[in-house]
């Protein structure tokens, strides 16, 4: 499916780390993710609401649990 090549020397020099988003930011990114995919499929105003929801506390929180698991890692 997907042939991931490394990368090469020269190309090194231009990887930047941005760091992360913040909870906050990142709560408005998957509801613009959500507001844009999900209402195709979900057609009642107050199922689409509830499933919004839903999806946004199980990304934050997914995104959270990572973000702690990795700073402990870090740490050890």
């Amino acid at each position: 499916m997907y042939n991931v090549n490394p990368l090469t020397y020269t190309q090194l020099y231009y990887i930047f780390n941005f760091g992360s988003l913040s909870t906050e930011n990142e709560k408005k990114y998957f509801t613009e993710i959500l507001e844009a995919e999900v209402g195709e499929y979900v057609k009642e105003n107050k199922i689409l609401e509830k499933v919004k929801e839903l999806m946004i506390l199980a990304f934050t929180t997914s995104q959270t649990f990572i973000k702690t698991k990795k700073k402990k890692n870090l740490l050890a």
